[in-house]
């Protein structure tokens, strides 16, 4: 376990060839390929699955080491697994599959392999968020484009309802707010609460954003469910005159 760890390739060699097992799990269910995979030791990896090694064995975690390997952005152990045959669409106790580890960690080659390879890209973790989402809160703008042309829904929301937009919004990230936009995100849709993108965006004084909501269709005059519209929900002087002469209109 610990040669896999570490990358010894020779030494993982000699005790496979000693017939040490090549699953062998410890108490957490841990084996030496998830390690492998883990610290990004490629041929430790392909020499583990030319020995037999389970591709989807997950510890307690659930984690596979496809999973583990898109958390850290080795595209090439990546690639390798899929190409063994590793299921893309597993997911740890977090709910997390690989594509949506790789995407909210900005690690666009191991997005593009797990998508060429037939990853579902609309897959929802524990809170509700898909890959897309995550990437368009992070920022990840090319994961973003990536994703869309793979055909990922863009109005999917998480558990309190926020969507790609709203996220992207609140960061005041113009670029992926619109693309979102071009590829038919609903400018009003309403959070849990009720607060929309217009609202996230007010609510940080992000004024280009506020500006570029606007002149898309967003709605001034939308209230969340405590009755309050975006306006209520910024200090920023110039975002409350827009909202006010939009509202005017």
């Amino acid at each position: 376990m610990c040669a896999s760890e570490i990358g010894a390739l020779d030494v993982c060699r000699t005790l496979l060839s000693k017939g040490a097992e090549p699953d062998r799990r410890t108490a957490n269910g841990t084996t030496a390929l998830y390690m492998a995979a883990q610290n990004g030791h490629v041929d430790v990896v392909r020499l583990l699955l030319d020995s037999g090694a389970d591709v989807n064995t997950a510890p307690d975690n659930g984690a596979t080491p496809l999973i583990v390997a898109s958390l850290y952005g080795y595209s090439e152990i990546v690639s390798l697994m899929t190409d063994r045959g590793a299921d893309t669409d597993l997911h740890d106790s977090h709910g997390s599959t690989a594509l949506i580890m790789a995407s909210q960690n900005g690690y666009s080659d191991a997005v593009r392999v797990l998508l060429n390879k037939g990853a579902a890209a609309d897959l929802k973790d524990n809170n509700g968020a898909t890959a897309l989402i995550l990437a368009a809160q992070e920022g990840h703008a090319g994961i973003v484009k990536l994703l869309l042309d793979h055909g990922a829904k863009v109005d999917l929301q998480t558990a309190n309802g926020n969507s790609g937009l709203v996220l992207a919004a609140l960061k005041g990230n113009s670029d992926i707010v619109s693309m979102l936009l071009d590829h038919g995100a609903q400018v009003d849709l309403q959070t849990s609460t009720g607060a929309t993108a217009l609202f996230a965006a007010a609510s940080r004084g992000h004024c280009q954003m506020v500006n570029m909501l606007l002149e898309c269709g967003a709605d001034p005059l939308i209230t969340d469910k405590q009755g309050r519209s975006a306006f209520y929900y910024t200090k920023d002087y110039n975002v409350k005159a827009m909202l006010t002469a939009h509202s005017n209109k």
